[in-house]
């Protein structure tokens, strides 16, 4: 048994990989440049194009373009199936989740080199090509350029070669990034229309399929593992039992009031009506000294004095007096 080559190239080319940057294991030596002809007017916001992609969806499709990427900012029916996937809880639907779930990518303009001396590499070898990398690479280029803005690395004249390591761990690829601060100038071997070259880099990403395409590659994926999996490994889980009844805490049962004895009541005579006695009015001493001349209603002093009523009009009545 062998691969066969041809099919395979043919595979690869399809996938449209030909023509992008490769990092090799070991050393890679790089200049960076810029992403699209904005940057030569000052107006270009980004070194890359970062974007999200949902890989495996559909055997048809290398990748998909995420809508949600923050350029575009669309809703998208594959993270939206993403979520209910995990919200499932159901182990098979979490793995799906986790392959199909929206990954961070970004594509740079690099032109590679055969060692840190740029006399070392052919001339002809010398061009500008895509390159496509994951959101941790992506990071540590945009740490960076900030650290030392002034010194602009995707400077075509004055910017740095950068060395990235590659090593594969586990089966996973791991890099090192570091700036060498070693000046390249590009310019002796730029084409005459190299801006177009630099600009054309948006045309290596796919363009955004609309949310009814996504959602139907994702059905016909989704049908296709099925179908290669014998039974409906990824449907929805059975809704939840009703949850059983809280049960009621034990009280003790209130006490039986005892029975009361009857007893036999006397007939009840009714009393006669008391005769009303005549009103009188209340007699009061002798007037107090203080009479009319202070009144204070808040004080004990004239709350039990007899007279407090003709006190109190015979003090406002002074007063009244007064103004």
């Amino acid at each position: 048994m062998a691969i066969n080559i041809d099919l395979f190239k043919k595979r690869r080319e399809s996938a449209g990989r030909s023509n992008t940057f490769q990092l090799k294991d070991g050393d890679n030596f790089v200049r960076f440049v810029p992403r699209s002809a904005a940057y030569f007017e000052d107006n270009d916001l980004d070194i890359a194009y970062p974007i999200k992609v949902h890989y495996q969806v559909h055997p048809e499709n290398k990748y998909l373009i995420c809508p949600r990427t923050a350029s575009i900012g669309k809703p998208c029916p594959i993270c939206e199936r993403v979520n209910e996937l995990y919200d499932s809880k159901i182990p098979e639907n979490e793995s799906l989740a986790g392959i199909i779930r929206a990954k961070k990518r970004a594509y740079f303009n690099i032109v590679g080199l055969s060692s840190p001396n740029p006399e070392n590499t052919p001339a002809d070898q010398i061009k500008i090509m895509p390159f496509e990398c994951g959101d941790t690479l992506y990071s540590e280029l945009v740490d960076a350029f900030f650290e030392d803005p002034e010194n602009d690395f995707l400077r075509l004249k004055e910017g740095y070669i950068f060395n990235i390591k590659k090593e594969t761990v586990g089966g996973y690829p791991r890099y090192k990034l570091k700036n060498l601060r070693k000046p390249f100038d590009l310019t002796p071997y730029l084409s005459d229309n190299y801006i177009e070259e630099i600009d054309s880099l948006k045309n290596q990403i796919d363009e955004v399929k609309s949310y009814e395409d996504l959602e139907e590659i994702y059905e016909n994926g989704l049908e296709l593992r099925e179908k290669k999996a014998n039974r409906s490994v990824y449907a929805k889980p059975a809704p939840a039992p009703a949850p059983a009844p809280t049960p009621r805490r034990a009280t003790k049962p209130a006490p039986k009031p005892e029975p009361v004895a009857e007893v036999e009541q006397e007939a009840e005579v009714e009393a006669p009506a008391a005769t009303p006695k005549k009103a009188t009015k209340a007699k009061s001493g002798a007037k107090k000294e203080c009479f009319g001349k202070t009144f204070d209603g808040a004080s004990e002093k004239c709350k039990s004095c007899p007279d407090t009523i003709a006190c109190r009009d015979a003090w406002l009545e002074a007063l009244d007096e007064d103004f």
